[in-house]
């Protein structure tokens, strides 16, 4: 698997399946994926190192999906509404799904890009 191709996958997988899961337990189990043999054994050691940085990427944007991507986003959303300012689960994931995509794919490339051609010394 090229970098390109495992650290695109990480970064959109896991920025969905923090809406799924949460990102803190979401960041867990793609840990345990990305550190399991089936996975590591199968790619080149900067291919895991972009997918794993991938994964930091996937865990911080997910967030920004919907409001139930992050325990933040669930505590913005009662402290806005407890100031008069109400957030909608849909409002927010509107816009969310308006820009995370787009920010997802510019740092992923960006992250990919970085680690073609300036890798880690040690990788």
């Amino acid at each position: 698997m090229s970098i390109l191709v495992s650290v695109l996958l990480v970064s959109f997988t896991s920025t969905l399946a923090c809406n799924v899961l949460n990102n803190q337990p979401m960041t867990i189990l793609y840990t345990r994926i990305l550190l399991d043999p089936a996975f590591y054994g199968q790619v080149s050691p900067r291919a895991q190192l972009g997918a794993m940085l991938a994964l930091v990427l996937g865990s911080n944007l997910g967030a920004n999906l919907t409001l139930i991507g992050a325990l933040a986003g669930i505590m913005w959303s009662s402290i806005l509404s407890a100031k008069g300012y109400p957030m909608s689960y849909f409002k927010f994931a509107k816009y969310g799904f308006m820009i995370t995509p787009i920010i997802t794919a510019c740092a992923s490339l960006l992250l990919a890009l970085q680690i073609m051609f300036f890798p880690p010394i040690n990788v």
